[in-house]
């Protein structure tokens, strides 16, 4: 439930177990493969605030870009964080004005 209320917090989670060499708990695996939280992902976070976690992912001390791409690719969540506004089912987002 904590990932569909903030789904920013799966994008987290993979930072920092990234960054500092952690393993994430089966639990938190499960919930962030959940097709909800995916969802609640596109169509909740903006894309700059998604973006500003993905810079965080691939830059800066300790970044292991590879591993941030693996993990996102291995939690199927490459849809979500790479998709276009609007390209979700009942994604009301549109990319050039209403």
């Amino acid at each position: 439930e904590t990932f569909h209320d903030d789904p920013l917090r799966v994008l987290r989670a993979i930072r920092f177990c990234v960054r500092l060499d952690f393993t994430l708990h089966n639990d938190i695996v499960q919930a962030a493969m959940s097709k909800r939280v995916h969802h609640s992902l596109h169509v909740k976070v903006s894309r700059e605030r998604v973006g500003k976690e993905l810079e965080g992912m691939l830059t800066g001390k300790h970044a292991r870009p590879g591993c941030a791409l693996d993990m996102i690719a291995e939690l199927h969540l490459a849809g979500s964080v790479f998709a276009f506004p609007g390209s979700f089912p009942g994604d009301t987002g549109h990319v050039f004005g209403p």
